[in-house]
């Protein structure tokens, strides 16, 4: 379940980032390259974090 929702999250990251490359040359103002490069970061890290294995929790 977990590599299903990095999965997604990945996608999301490769669907902002050629919006932040673009944004370089034609973004209205810097406050907006300055929140998409932030959203596309999130989605990055989420990615990850979703991606790595987590341990098993320990039973009493």
């Amino acid at each position: 379940m977990r590599k299903a929702i990095s999965v997604l999250f990945f996608i999301l990251f490769v669907l902002t980032l050629p919006g932040l490359i673009a944004g370089f040359r034609h973004a209205p103002n810097a406050s907006f390259l300055i929140g998409q490069a932030v959203f596309t970061l999130i989605m990055l890290i989420l990615g990850i974090y979703f991606w790595k294995p987590t341990a098993p929790k320990e039973q009493k």
